[in-house]
């Protein structure tokens, strides 16, 4: 019986199993809200996980106090995208960092892994921020960052005890570059566990200011490994390019 012939039903009799008929109406009502609930729930589901693999590599903008900003370009190589970099080679292995781009080895100190980034012609400012793991065993190899095929600075690595105080960051002397590195707290064990030999990855977060950056930067990166990604390798995670004239804001 249809949920309008049920209501027809009611009404029309107004004597006899009242408590019957109103029993199955509600039970017909409940029915079809249960349904209602599940087919939004199931959209709902779906719709968020579009979003979720659209807003990967997209570009976002905003206006804020009649000031230009513009985030060009956020990439955090979940599922696998890694869309516009020269080695599209993706990781998700370790739960601590998630999705990663990388691993990688040593490129002889050269730049191997980059991509470029269209900026706003009329921005005075680049922000790019991103995230460096050292992975597994380094011993103070240098893994380096490029703007635009230069070096715009390197960083030393080791992820054994003792070495912290070695460590050593040098950076351009180009007065329209800033580079600043910023250690997270707290360690995790990586990728590689030998016997009861084992290592700390390390993490940076590195900020780089540009001014008059122009209509694109080349953001890139190499390093002085010299043993195999099993052993010692590298990564790149979360990187932000902004175009801006209030780097307050960023």
């Amino acid at each position: 019986m249809k949920f309008c012939d049920l209501i027809h039903t009611f009404w029309a009799n107004e004597a006899g199993a009242v408590t019957v008929d109103w029993t199955v109406l509600t039970a017909a009502a409940v029915g079809l809200g249960m349904a209602g609930s599940a087919a939004v729930l199931v959209g709902t589901t779906d719709l968020s996980y579009e979003i979720a693999n659209q807003t990967s590599g997209q570009s976002i903008s905003t206006s804020f106090n009649n000031n230009f900003k513009n985030l060009s370009f956020f990439d955090n190589f979940e599922n696998g995208l890694a869309e516009g970099w020269s080695v599209g080679t993706t990781d998700d292995e370790n739960l601590h960092f998630g999705g990663i781009l990388g691993r990688f080895g040593g490129t002889g100190g050269g730049q191997m892994v980059h991509k470029t980034y269209d900026l706003s012609g009329d921005a005075g400012f680049a922000v790019l921020e991103f995230d460096l793991h050292a992975i597994d065993s380094w011993d103070l190899e240098d893994l380096k960052i490029f703007l635009n095929d230069d070096v715009a600075s390197q960083r030393s690595f080791s992820t054994h005890a003792g070495h912290a105080d070695l460590q050593r960051a040098v950076s351009t002397d180009d007065p329209n570059i800033k580079v600043t590195y910023t250690t997270p707290s707290g360690a995790e064990y990586g990728y590689w566990e030998r016997g009861d030999i084992s290592t700390h990855d390390e993490t940076v977060s590195v900020r780089i200011e540009v001014i008059d950056p122009g209509t694109s930067i080349k953001l890139g990166f190499g390093s002085t490994l010299n043993q195999g990604v099993d052993d010692e390798s590298w990564a790149v995670d979360n990187v932000r390019v902004t175009s801006t004239n209030d780097l307050s804001s960023v």
